[in-house]
């Protein structure tokens, strides 16, 4: 087996928060070679993210689900879906069920609250889906989520 030796010089910067690699303006580890990488939250995210905010289609068009939804909280939610032509289908306690207009094509999505961190999340949810009820049934793998109800 050959002995390899790695080295590496020590960055420049190191920016965390929540002990998670993040900065907003500008990498969050650097080297002196130029060499950084950027991230929000603990994730990865494009230079260009950091550079300039991305936009609601930007974020979309990611394929890495992970950057995406940092991607929402940076910019934060409601400008999020401020960008996209979207409606409420349905309401319940702390969650909505929203129609997001996605450059011609309807999908569905939940919104919900988080009660351990207070943050408001979206996931999509299956095509067809109109009611809340339905939603968290399909996200919990459900086939009929049924609200529990006081025996008088």
């Amino acid at each position: 087996m050959p002995k390899i030796a790695i080295l590496s010089d020590f960055p420049n910067t190191i920016s965390m928060e929540e002990a998670k690699l993040h900065k907003e303006n500008g990498p969050s580890i650097s080297y002196r070679d130029g060499w950084s990488i950027y991230s929000l939250f603990g994730v990865s995210v494009p230079k260009e993210w950091i550079d300039n905010k991305p936009t609601a289609k930007e974020i979309l068009a990611c394929k890495n689900a992970e950057q995406r939804m940092v991607g929402m909280r940076y910019i934060g939610l409601q400008n999020f879906l401020g960008e996209l032509d979207h409606k409420v289908i349905d309401t319940k306690d702390d969650y909505r069920l929203l129609l997001i207009d996605l450059e011609g094509r309807q999908c569905e999505f939940l919104e919900m609250l988080n009660p351990s961190t207070g943050e408001t999340h979206i996931e999509g949810v299956n095509p067809g889906i109109t009611s809340v009820n339905q939603a968290l049934a399909w996200r919990n793998n459900m086939e009929l989520y049924i609200t529990p109800k006081i025996l008088t």
